[in-house]
Order: C-alpha cells, then sequence, then structure tokens
C-alpha cells in the first residue's frame, strides 16, 4: 500500500504494549522495567512481547529500512505464518530474513537501553488514551483503532485504506463503528 501512495503516506510505528495497558498494577509495574527487576522474566506470560520489543528497537538500531524490514518478517511470521512468538527464535528468524546483522543484532538484544524506546513510545500513546494495537495517529485527526478479520488482498488493501482514512478524519463524530460477531 506504501508503494502505492508514495507521496502520501508516512509511517511512524511505535511500540504500544498491550500486557502494560492491561495489567491490573499498570500504575506501578512498567512491562519495560521487568528484565532488570525480575531474572526470570523470559518465563513469564509477557515475555513474547517483550522480546519482541526488543527485537524491534535492536533492528531500529541498524536504521529505519531495518527496522522495516524486521518489522514486516515478524508480523509475516506471526499473522501469516503461524509462528509463536514465545520462542526466542522466531525473533532471530525474523531478524534473518530482515538481512541484519545478527552479531549487532543479538548485542542489542543483551542491551536493557532498547526498552528505554517502549518507555517512551508507550507513555506517549497512553497520553492519546490509545488502549489497543493497532490504533493510527493522524496529524488531522483523534487517533483510530482498527481491528480487522483477516488480511485484506492487495486490491482492497488500498480502498480499505482510503475509506478508513476519510472516515476518521472526515468525519470525527464516529466514534465505533462495530459488528456483531
Amino acid at each position: 500500500m506504501k508503494a502505492s501512495l508514495p507521496d502520501q503516506l508516512s509511517i511512524n510505528w511505535r511500540l504500544f504494549s498491550l500486557h502494560q495497558v492491561n495489567h491490573k498494577e499498570k500504575a506501578t509495574w512498567k512491562i519495560w522495567n521487568q528484565p532488570l527487576l525480575d531474572g526470570e522474566w523470559q518465563e513469564n506470560e509477557y515475555a513474547p512481547a517483550l522480546r519482541s520489543f526488543w527485537g524491534a528497537e535492536a533492528a531500529r538500531r541498524q536504521g529505519e529500512e531495518a527496522f522495516a524490514r524486521f518489522h514486516l518478517a515478524l508480523l509475516r511470521a506471526r499473522h501469516r505464518d503461524g509462528h509463536t512468538l514465545a520462542r526466542p527464535e522466531t525473533v532471530l528468524s525474523a531478524a534473518e530474513t530482515a538481512d541484519l546483522d545478527i552479531s549487532q543484532f543479538r548485542e542489542s538484544l543483551g542491551d536493557s537501553t532498547c526498552l528505554e524506546r517502549l518507555a517512551a513510545d508507550h507513555t506517549l500513546a497512553e497520553g492519546m488514551d490509545v488502549f489497543g494495537t493497532p490504533t493510527f495517529v493522524f496529524l488531522d485527526a483523534q487517533p483510530a483503532y482498527l481491528r480487522l478479520s483477516r488480511i485484506p488482498d492487495p486490491e482492497d488493501s488500498l480502498r480499505l485504506w482510503e475509506q478508513f482514512h476519510r472516515v476518521v478524519v472526515g468525519m470525527p463524530f464516529v466514534l465505533e463503528i462495530k459488528r456483531p460477531h
């Protein structure tokens, strides 16, 4: 889709933790602090998400294009190919698929400062009342969450995007559209 709208679409991916926003002690518990506080963090239910965020920032340290390749590879591994994020190998495989410098990537996975980006992005999103992913933030409208039942066919993607953008930006009085299951 970005190829269809190269001059009109700028995507700035940010990190947002559903584990953090849904945690019963979210005011005091911070997912990004867990590796420093809990040596057993990789055994917890939030580990796959945290590992993915860490991997995303490790990829970004190799440049925005590297991040974009990694992000796409990880999304495809999870949503198209059905791989679980519970396996650390899924994140490493996405890095390989994205043609990252694997030794630099592994080194960054050991650097907890990668999680500072998650803390900053998540805090920014909370300030905009973001509650889920994906949420789209437009310069000229309130943020909007979009949930799909499947990945649209390529011919439907552009049409979906254009109509979604038209409603979100042009009709701020529309707060929610939801279909029964």
